[in-house]
């Protein structure tokens, strides 16, 4: 963000309105941490992962915002081809973000693996 010339601490109070933004720069990332989080836990608690309501790879297209991307990558091609069902962009961002995905599904599986007492 910051070589993208963002003003990190409006880009922290767009998502974290609560968050009092200090001059410790690790204070604005664990408001970007909570936020990733939030998104990538929501429906965690639903066994389907409440795949059936959402749209295809919704959670990329909720975290990255269209204007996040054209500032990374100059174009809005990775939002374009995730929407089109065309295939995966072939960059390190998504690469990164797929294996995050990746981890959180595993770590859904697991949870759901075991099976609960009855009181």
């Amino acid at each position: 963000m910051k070589s993208a010339a963002w003003d990190v601490n409006a880009a922290v109070g767009a998502i974290q309105p609560d968050v009092l933004c200090s001059n410790k720069p690790a204070h604005r990332t664990f408001a970007f941490q909570s936020y990733l989080c939030q998104k990538m836990f929501s429906n965690f608690q639903h066994k389907s992962y409440n795949l059936a309501a959402l749209e295809d790879r919704v959670k990329y297209l909720a975290l990255v915002h269209p204007k996040m991307e054209l500032c990374f990558f100059g174009n809005l091609d990775h939002r374009a081809m995730v929407i089109s069902d065309q295939g995966f962009p072939s960059s390190a961002f998504f690469d990164a973000f797929t294996k995050m995905a990746r981890r959180m599904w595993l770590l859904h599986c697991l949870f759901f693996s075991f099976e609960r007492e009855s009181d």
